[in-house]
């Protein structure tokens, strides 16, 4: 974990294992019922995205005078279902049933910076990136046995501003994929 007076972030990696161990927690006995073959191959199925926004300034004074307290940027995740995955074979262990609520984000970044396309991309890249050097988690149970959870990451929670960012898109009056307008597309 980093903290500074500007932003407070934690590896995805050590989130995403935390999580792991804390659901392992939940489902235990769920977790006895299945077989050591279903235990090593899970997948934590997940969506993230980030976001910006104003907020009021606070009177907190920070080391750097550029600094400030009134724009917050923000990029989290929601777990959404745990399942096992053999070949073909699917099976649902644990289901997020409020997965638009806020009880299950998980904030991985938060920063005090205004929300720009640059802020943005530099966000959507730092994610990214970190997803793709993520390993199977692996957490013992209290009975010794070992679980392995791969991790998959969805960029769904995102709004039109960031789609427009991170599609290079000069607009929210365009379409994000084929670049017209509304008056083209009648």
């Amino acid at each position: 974990m980093r903290v500074t007076e500007t932003c407070a972030e934690i590896n995805l990696q050590d989130l995403l294992d935390h999580t792991s161990a804390r659901l392992r927690m939940y489902l235990d006995e769920v977790l006895e019922s299945i077989t050591d073959e279903e235990r090593s191959s899970l997948e934590l199925l997940s969506k993230w995205g980030c976001d910006g926004s104003q907020q009021q300034q606070f009177k907190q004074k920070f080391g750097n005078s550029t600094d400030s307290g009134s724009n917050i940027f923000q990029s989290s995740f929601v777990p959404i279902r745990l399942i096992c995955n053999i070949g073909d074979k699917k099976k649902i262990i644990w289901q997020n049933r409020v997965p638009s609520s806020a009880r299950y984000c998980r904030p991985i970044r938060i920063r005090f910076v205004h929300e720009t396309k640059d802020i943005t991309n530099e966000e959507i890249y730092y994610i990214e990136y970190q997803i793709k050097t993520l390993k199977k988690s692996e957490v013992r149970r209290t009975n010794g046995s070992l679980l392995k959870v791969k991790h998959t990451l969805a960029f769904t929670m995102i709004d039109a501003k960031v789609c427009n960012a991170a599609t290079n898109t000069s607009s929210t009056m365009r379409c994000y994929i084929c670049g017209q307008t509304s008056k083209r597309l009648q």
